[in-house]
Order: C-alpha cells, then structure tokens, then sequence
C-alpha cells in the first residue's frame, strides 16, 4: 500500500548528493521551532519522527550562519550567512579567509571566530518529550547539526552492503529517532562543555499512516525553501555593516559600494571589499585565541575557503 505523503529514498539519495556536491553554506525564539529539554544536569532525551517533504521540496535545507562575539569591542555579529545560497559572497566567510591563510597558527585560530556555522532544518512529527509533554503530538521545525544528520544518511545511504536502506522521512516505512544529548565536559578548568549526540538511534520501522490524524498533521508541516529565501539571508551589505560595527565598535558608513554589493558574486564583492577599505583588526598575538564551547557538529569547510584560496 502506497500512501499519498510517502518519500521516494532514490529521490532523497539524489538530492543528497546534489547538495553534497555543492558544499554551499540561529538561535530559535521562533515557537515553529522544537527545542530538547534537558534536566539539571543538562542532559534530555526525546523520540521525534523525520517527516516527508512538501510537494517540489526537499525534506530537508541547510542554513549558514555566523553567531560570534568580538571580545576587543564585546560586540555580536548575528545573522544567516549569504552564501547559504550558492554563488553569493559574505564578508565574515572573508575575514575568515584573511586570516586562515596567514602562516601563523594564532591567526589561524583567530579566524575560527568568523566561521560559518551549518544547520539542517526539516519538519517533525513530536512523539514523546517527557520534559514539555505539551508537545507531544505537534508538528515543529528542528535545526540540527552535522552529528545528527550524518545519522539520518547512515540510513539513507548504508556504509554496508548487508545494512537495508531505510528513508528516515516517509511516513510509511520510516523510523522514530531517540534523540538523546548528554553534556560532556570539555575541560573543568575552564568549564568548556558540548553536547554529545552519540547515543541517539533509529527505533525499528514504524507505519504512522493508521493515525487518525494524519491529515492534519502533514498539512502542519513548513515550507523548508522558505527558510532560505533570499529575503530569509542576510545580504552582503547587511553582513558588511554588523561586521564592521562588530570590529570597530561603530556603524559603517553607508557608501554607494556597499549598496552595490548586494547579492554579488565572490569575485565582485572581494572588489568592493577592496574599494571601501573596512578596518582590518588583526589577531592578538600575545594570547592565542580560544574556543570557549566547542561544538561536535560543526562542518569542516577547510575545501569550500580552499576553493575561495585559489580564486
């Protein structure tokens, strides 16, 4: 039996590639937005459902952003980064650059502050949250990490040939997934943490389309390509300004470059960066820079910004 909301996996294993081929680039307030609880000892565990895309979509989007702190000044710099969408330029992923390429390790590691940060995001059905019951039976948007969507392909693409393929997303021969976090302490000293995902699994098949109200929950589902949009990122301008404000402390000038420069391409923008002459902060040399919360999901993008290297 075929159901109407079912998810092709050969479909799914083609748009997984065709993404990965292009290696392209938030905090929630957003009530759309599923969050994990966790106790007091900062640990939490819930068994959600990957559910299927909308028609002409994929049932899941990647989202660039840059959420870091400039410690000279104690400004942010927040926002959905540009190249989110293919082709487009973003001043944070070039001071990245400029740094990452110098022949100094503390400059290296200065530059990991401009770093993009990846997210998945897809639709799920809430099966059991012990800490917020009140959502269970909701449909949410859940934005993950790499750790967790590298398991979601374990399904869809086996490392062996024994192992049988499963789409985590179809509503039919899917699988709930026991999303299970438990905070690791990095160093004591420091109090550096991270969240491990480590031990979160597949359940064993299961069929949602007996529920009564399945209707009603696919039609609860988001648009995923509309978290993307390029209205949804922010602009190399818009970028421009918060990073320099970020750096200096004060609000960039506004300068018809700069208006030019939206939505271009790296070329043109390295351009513009280059007219307007923003303020090069350099990295501190008597400290070396340090990574206050390490996160186990984080990309390495070192093949994307080497690509960027040799333009």
């Amino acid at each position: 039996m075929t159901s109407k909301y079912e998810s092709d996996l050969s479909k799914l294993v083609a748009s997984v590639e065709a993404l990965n081929s292009k290696k392209s680039y938030t905090k929630d307030e957003d009530d759309r937005y599923w969050k994990l609880g966790k106790d007091k000892t900062g640990n939490g565990a819930a068994v959600i459902r990957f559910l299927p895309e909308l028609s002409g979509e994929l049932p899941y989007v990647r989202l660039y952003n840059h959420w870091f702190q400039i410690k000279e000044t104690g400004k942010w710099v927040i926002g959905n980064c540009p190249t989110t969408i293919d082709g487009n330029a973003c001043p944070c992923c070039e001071k990245y650059l400029e740094n990452w390429k110098e022949d100094d390790k503390v400059a290296q590691a200065y530059a990991n502050t401009f770093k993009r940060k990846l997210n998945y995001i897809s639709n799920i059905l809430v099966i059991s949250d012990p800490i917020n019951p009140e959502n269970e039976g909701k449909v949410f948007l859940f934005r993950y990490g790499k750790k967790i969507y590298d398991k979601l392909m374990s399904k869809v693409k086996p490392l062996y040939e024994f192992e049988q393929a499963l789409n985590p997303f179809n509503i039919q021969s899917g699988a709930n997934f026991i999303l299970q976090a438990n905070t690791v302490v990095l160093d004591p000293t420091k109090k550096t943490t991270t969240l491990s995902y480590d031990q979160s699994s597949f359940q064993t098949p299961s069929d949602l389309t007996t529920m009564d109200n399945l209707d009603d929950i696919m039609e609860s589902r988001y648009s995923l390509f509309d978290l993307i949009s390029e209205d949804k990122l922010d602009t190399y301008e818009s970028m421009s300004k918060k990073l320099e404000k970020a750096l200096t402390g004060k609000a960039q000038a506004k300068t018809q470059e700069a208006v030019n420069s939206k939505n271009q391409t790296s070329e043109e923008a390295s351009v513009v960066q280059e007219e307007t002459k923003p303020l090069k902060v350099e990295s501190p040399k008597s400290t070396k820079a340090k990574q206050e919360v390490a996160d186990e999901d984080d990309e390495d993008d070192s093949d994307y910004f080497e690509r960027l290297a040799k333009m």
